[in-house]
């Protein structure tokens, strides 16, 4: 996944700040670097606390609901979860909770390749974050919903996304991710038969994955650039 989350809660929302807050980083830098099985051992364990916070008890079975997923590769009973939790969210008024959830469920759909609910999921995480000082997330999931998009052939509608969320970087002045919004939207592009501002978006791509040091991408890039160019030269 497009991943490094923002924090959950911010400090403000719990009683023990630091604590909870170093948990969180540890936690969810373990969720993106996919080291599941320490990962639900430390879930497990916090679990079985008597003096955890309802907001802490709910980062927890986020975090949980999603190891059934990945760990058991059980999709049905990680999105039941994520669902209730989703529904939990919304009774209570947590709109970081409900961004995060309905993220979290539009990834797992994506894996699964259901585009359709996974768009949907995805819009509802947006129209939430928009309300959120959350630009990771926003990001995040404005990425995976115009990747989709893309899947669905909604062209129009991914070029729209994923050019949203390139302004939002730029605005930022972030290179958060943007080697693979400028990648995707290059592909789209170039399905669209805009060979020439695919190209634009490949070389940038490319460009974000050098700086970054990451080969293995600039690697694919070239790979793309390459097929342009040629589609050009026909």
């Amino acid at each position: 996944m497009v991943c490094q989350f923002s924090l959950f809660f911010n400090e403000s929302d719990i009683a023990d700040k630091k604590l909870f807050v170093h948990n969180q980083r540890q936690i969810l830098a373990m969720l993106c670097g996919q080291d599941y099985l320490s990962l639900q051992a430390i879930i497990q364990t916090e679990l079985k606390r008597t003096d955890l916070s309802e907001l802490e008890v709910l980062f927890y079975h986020w975090v949980d609901s999603q190891l059934v997923f990945y760990i058991d590769h059980d999709h049905e009973e990680s999105i039941s979860q994520l669902t209730e939790l989703l529904d939990k969210a919304t009774a209570i008024e947590n709109r970081k909770l409900e961004a995060f959830v309905a993220y979290s469920i539009g990834v797992i759909y994506t894996k699964i390749n259901d585009e359709l609910k996974a768009t949907s999921y995805l819009k509802r995480a947006q129209l939430v974050s928009k309300k959120l000082d959350d630009f990771r997330l926003n990001v995040d999931i404005m990425y995976h919903l115009g990747r989709n998009q893309h899947l669905l052939h909604r062209n129009g509608e991914a070029i729209k996304t994923l050019t949203d969320c390139i302004d939002l970087l730029v605005k930022k002045e972030s290179l958060y991710h943007l080697g693979e919004v400028l990648y995707e939207r290059g592909n789209t592009l170039f399905e669209m038969g805009m060979s020439e501002d695919a190209l634009e978006d490949m070389t940038g791509s490319q460009v974000v994955y050098r700086l970054q040091q990451n080969s293995s991408n600039v690697f694919f890039t070239k790979e793309r650039i390459q097929r342009i160019e040629s589609d050009l030269k026909k």
